[in-house]
């Protein structure tokens, strides 16, 4: 039986409320502006509210040193930062590969939601309408009322857009967002 050892080890250090708060201030970037571009950023902070088109660019701005709004706009028009439901089943802007990732983690809580809310969709094959909303927006975003008007011809208009079903969707900085798919850009969602 081995002897007892009286414990050498100091105790870690607690971290105080001051100091943790300093900390999740620090790891959120909002206790200097960083360096690092905005794609990093997003990545970094896996993920930023995106319930309007317009808060990312402000939470980007408060963030980065150099920001550039045009930088965010290229990113969500090349796919490589898209705006999709995820987090707390809102929209939030992330990379592409982070929605990739995040988005089989919320799809159980996704498909929970459609069927209470189903009573807008009264009618509709939603696999019709899954399919017909990836192709029209596979190749390039399109406007909500333009996604309405092709899912709803030869079967039940929906009485919700359709833009909040694909696996993406990208934006600009405008009053009308633009729906899109992942499996656009090359992966499969």
């Amino acid at each position: 039986m081995a002897a007892k050892t009286p414990r050498t080890a100091a105790h870690p250090a607690v971290l105080t409320t001051r100091a943790l708060n300093r900390a999740t201030l620090d790891r959120q970037l909002l206790l200097r502006r960083s360096a690092m571009s905005a794609k990093d950023a997003v990545a970094h902070l896996v993920g930023l509210q995106a319930q309007n088109t317009r808060p990312p660019y402000f939470q980007l701005y408060s963030r980065l040193a150099e920001f550039d709004p045009g930088e965010l706009s290229r990113l969500m028009e090349s796919r490589e930062v898209v705006r999709i439901v995820t987090l707390r089943s809102t929209l939030h802007t992330h990379t592409a590969d982070d929605a990739l990732t995040l988005r089989p983690l919320v799809q159980a809580a996704r498909d929970r939601e459609l069927k209470a809310f189903r009573h807008g969709l009264a009618g509709v094959d939603l696999d019709r309408l899954a399919a017909v909303s990836r192709e029209l927006v596979e190749e390039r975003p399109a406007r909500s009322k333009s996604c309405v008007r092709s899912c709803s011809a030869g079967g039940p208009r929906p009485t919700r857009s359709p833009s909040r079903w694909p696996p993406g969707a990208c934006c600009h900085w405008s009053r009308s967002p633009r729906a899109g798919c992942g499996s656009a850009a090359g992966r499969s969602p």
